[in-house]
């Protein structure tokens, strides 16, 4: 996780190994904001065999926000990010979103914005990410934790937009890319 703001703390999730498949983690941030307020971001690749290994990480990662919740409940929420292999329908990424009081928001539903991207071409598919060479798929989310205080658009953190960054081709050839998932982004301000 990488932030022009401090990172205060920081706090690890090792994922119990699944059979022998490759172990995963998920690594927490608490990040300063700019007028004292503070954030949790958190990061997670859960593991690509669909079904129980899903499933088992996340329950754990569901333990571990609540942990954070717990330690730190003057922030202005979670924001929790990363390759979940997952489409919105299966398990795993119905155990993070319902496993919540008050639940816990999938961004692209709520501000998603679609940017077009490869030149108009029939593969981009709102939100999708993979493959990169024609995302079909939407495996990669970006979840906000609103704080417990319920304090949302007035003030606090406020989720402005969010977008799949996807380039387009440059003098014939395909863009050269850093992972076979395109970027999710998501953009907050801090409202007072």
């Amino acid at each position: 996780i990488l932030s022009k703001y401090p990172i205060v703390q920081v706090k690890e999730l090792k994922y119990k190994r699944y059979g022998t498949k490759t172990l995963r983690n998920a690594i927490a941030c608490l990040i300063s904001l700019p007028g004292k307020e503070t954030v949790w971001i958190v990061n997670t690749h859960l593991g690509c065999h669909w079904g129980g290994e899903q499933y088992q990480q996340s329950l754990e990662l569901v333990s571990f926000l609540q942990s954070l919740e717990e330690t730190a409940a003057s922030t202005e929420g979670i924001i929790l990010c990363g390759d979940f292999n997952s489409l919105s329908l299966f398990r795993s990424v119905q155990t993070i979103q319902s496993s919540f009081e008050g639940g816990i928001v999938d961004t692209w539903c709520e501000k998603g914005i679609d940017m077009g991207g490869k030149n108009g071409s029939i593969c981009r598919v709102k939100g999708c990410t993979f493959p990169v060479s024609c995302p079909l798929m939407r495996l990669d989310y970006i979840f906000w934790r609103k704080n417990k205080n319920g304090r949302d658009g007035e003030d606090g953190l406020v989720l402005k937009c969010v977008f799949v960054l996807a380039g387009g081709e440059e003098k014939g050839e395909q863009l050269k890319y850093a992972s076979d998932h395109l970027p999710l982004c998501a953009i907050f301000t801090i409202m007072s």
